[in-house]
């Protein structure tokens, strides 16, 4: 069982503009962030190098492309000790549309 939650794109949503303060971690590429990208988010496509960079105690919002790189990301943040870890279970192809609609700013 993962020590981070699973948030639906809703939810997602809702928790970025409830907590100004989270981060917003991009997983992604460097090119798949430069053809776009939440605003304000940390492009991060190697964890384990970023990760002395990060806070644990600042809540977290992770997203890639399809799901699969920000679950494997949230999972090892979560081992590495940080508490607040939301991992986006849909896809950011179809999330940018949604965040954009929804009056989150796309980058």
């Amino acid at each position: 069982m993962p020590n981070y939650k699973n948030l639906t794109i809703q939810e997602f949503d809702q928790g970025i503009k409830e907590n100004p303060e989270a981060i917003i971690l991009d997983v992604r590429t460097p090119s798949e962030f430069a053809s776009g990208h939440l605003e304000n988010a940390f492009n991060a496509p190697n964890i384990s190098e970023a990760i002395s960079t990060l806070d644990p105690e600042k809540e977290y919002f992770v997203h890639c492309r399809v799901g699969g790189r920000s679950a494997v990301t949230a999972q090892y943040l979560s081992m590495k000790g940080f508490k607040n870890i939301n991992n986006l279970n849909d896809s950011i192809d179809n999330t940018s549309l949604k965040l954009h609609k929804s009056g989150v700013k796309v980058a």
